[in-house]
């Protein structure tokens, strides 16, 4: 605090034109350290801000308040001080209104500062997500599979069930195995891989949802997907296997490595092919991709103006060439990449993972970002770096506002 007081005399004795050339010195050398301290220093220096102090210190007796800036002047440490002279009572006046708003600044400064400290603590707190998810089994049993290691969870009509520090594993006995339908799935904050039956490998990101058979029929492999997921499927010329999504559209594929992005609150589906060949199914609209391809289905639901009228869906597709598949899959290596990403698309990856609520100041506009972090930093990691792109961030409990 006897620092924060030294600078606010100084930036007063700039007011009143009394720095010797020392002191300018020592003033320039604090403005240069921090961009708070020249921040500060451009609010108190202006005359808007010079006029209210001194309407504020005229009701209060001015003898006593220099009195009280002359005590002030001896709490400098030695070495420090600097002749003042006694000035006229309008001068006087002046210096200390300005003495007076700064130290209130620099008071108001410093409980800010606790404060953030107090909040930079409670971000630092808030710690990536992890291996975290619950299996569904036919009969309606819930377990939980944090933890889990090496444990023989259950054997379903002929199928054990494995899990293994993230990872669940579905193993058949062919002659005695039956179909029933299992679904794992993820809180934000959480991940898992699984195994299927037939040797497909799912990862499943934060907040989504598999619903699958603990074995395969032999005509079909189907899954349903709510969420984000990446498929490495076992090929099986024989028997294609395919994603249904929760808007009623599909992928089907034979044997390949893809990423499908299907969260109910984003804008679209983006599906992103990295091997093989998968072809993308709605009720309007069938498109086949490529390696390196990346589609998006968009749905608008639009109200007709008569009521008596059903509103529609409509639905497009969007085909785009030479992806960021690196960026596509960030996640499965515990990453977020943001390549001129929007903001508030980036927050949305951001609360799932974290396990947050966001919300948004009146006075935010959305605009883009790009970086790299890895998505096992804690939250205060991630925001600093968001933060030097010009982004700042408030958290209150659970709910983190950008503004």
């Amino acid at each position: 605090m006897e620092n924060s007081l030294y600078y606010a005399q100084l930036i007063s004795r700039y007011v009143n034109d009394e720095l010797t050339a020392a002191e300018f010195e020592e003033l320039s050398e604090w403005l240069a350290a921090d961009d708070r301290n020249f921040l500060l220093f451009e609010e108190l220096t202006r005359e808007s801000s010079q006029t209210a102090a001194i309407g504020f210190m005229g009701e209060i007796d001015v003898d006593k308040a220099w009195e009280k800036v002359m005590q002030f002047k001896e709490s400098i440490p030695e070495g420090r001080q600097v002749k003042i002279r006694q000035p006229h009572f309008s001068l006087r006046k002046i210096a200390f209104a300005a003495v007076a708003a700064a130290i209130l600044f620099f008071v108001l400064l410093l409980l800010q500062d606790r404060f953030e400290n107090k909040a930079d603590d409670l971000i630092s707190a808030i710690q990536p997500g992890g291996n975290k998810a619950t299996l569904t089994m036919s009969d309606g049993k819930v377990v939980a599979l944090d933890g889990l290691s090496g444990t023989l969870i259950e054997n379903q009509g002929g199928v054990s069930v494995i899990a293994s520090d993230g990872l669940l594993q579905y193993k058949a006995d062919a002659n005695e195995a039956e179909l029933q339908y299992n679904i794992v799935q993820t809180p934000r904050g959480g991940k898992y891989q699984l195994v299927l039956a037939d040797g497909t490998k799912v990862w499943l990101n934060a907040s989504s949802r598999l619903r699958f058979p603990t074995v395969f029929s032999a005509t079909e492999r189907s899954v349903e997907l709510d969420g984000e997921g990446y498929f490495d499927v076992k090929k099986n010329v024989r028997h294609p296997f395919s994603v249904k999504l929760k808007n009623g559209a599909s992928i089907k594929v034979l044997g390949t490595t893809f990423n499908i992005n299907a969260y109910s609150d984003e804008t679209d589906v983006k599906t992103t092919l990295l091997e093989g060949k998968i072809s993308f199914e709605s009720d309007t609209s069938s498109r086949v991709l490529l390696p390196g391809q990346q589609l998006r289905f968009f749905q608008d639901q639009t109200a007709q103006s008569q009521t008596s009228t059903p509103s529609r869906i409509h639905s497009r597709t969007e085909l785009y060439d030479d992806v960021d598949l690196e960026q596509a899959v960030a996640w499965t290596n515990d990453l977020f990449i943001f390549n001129s990403q929007h903001v508030t698309s980036i927050m949305r990856q951001i609360s799932r993972w974290y396990d947050l609520d966001i919300k948004y100041d009146a006075t935010f506009s959305s605009e883009k970002f790009s970086g790299i972090v890895s998505s096992k930093s804690n939250l205060s990691q991630v925001l600093k770096i968001m933060e030097e792109g010009g982004i700042n961030f408030k958290l209150e409990g659970k709910t983190l506002t950008v503004f």
